[in-house]
């Protein structure tokens, strides 16, 4: 296994393979982020991180060519783009999240909100076989797949589909008899 330190001869060796790298090719690897970057403003931004990866990557002298800079340069665009596009991903599932979504809310609505839903999942298991319980709770709550339901309960999807399916018609009908029922005046 190679080993994450590296020696201060072993960095400055590398640092002055880089700088010799770009002093010998840089116009050349410059005009290939220059083609390759979408955003304009991010060409010296990439040129300097390319100079970075020639540092933690060092390049063999035998290897070093106009094609294999340019096949490296590529790859750590898309590397770079992958990257980018993963973090944008992840923040856009984030601020879907209810959770997040909620910091941004009245402090005393939030507290009503999480005891409603409290109540809720009581009521839930009071009128419910516990395991339909479960299974409505971790299905429609906690957004869970039915895949993944079934793994956390330990049995198949067809199982979590039936018991989410007879939870919320005895739900349904549970809950329409009370709507109906008269309220009683004291």
């Amino acid at each position: 296994m190679r080993s994450l330190e590296v020696s201060q001869p072993e960095v400055y060796a590398r640092v002055e393979a880089a700088t010799e790298i770009l002093a010998q090719h840089g116009p050349f690897i410059r005009n290939v982020v220059e083609c390759n970057v979408r955003d304009p403003n991010e060409i010296d931004e990439f040129y300097q991180r390319f100079y970075l990866s020639l540092v933690n990557r060092p390049i063999p002298k035998e290897k070093i060519s106009r094609r294999y800079l340019y096949r490296a340069v590529l790859n750590d665009i898309r590397d770079a783009d992958r990257q980018t596009n993963r973090q944008r991903r992840l923040m856009t599932e984030a601020a879907e999240q209810p959770e997040i979504n909620d910091l941004h809310s009245d402090p005393l609505e939030r507290l009503i909100n999480i005891e409603e839903t409290a109540r809720m999942f009581d009521m839930i298991r009071k009128l419910l076989h516990p395991r339909q319980a479960q299974a409505v709770i971790l299905r429609h709550a906690y957004g869970l797949t039915t895949g993944q339901t079934a793994e956390t309960m330990g049995v198949s999807p067809r199982t979590i589909s039936h018991f989410v399916s007879v939870g919320l018609r005895k739900l349904r009908e549970l809950l329409g008899r009370e709507s109906e029922s008269p309220e009683v005046e004291s």
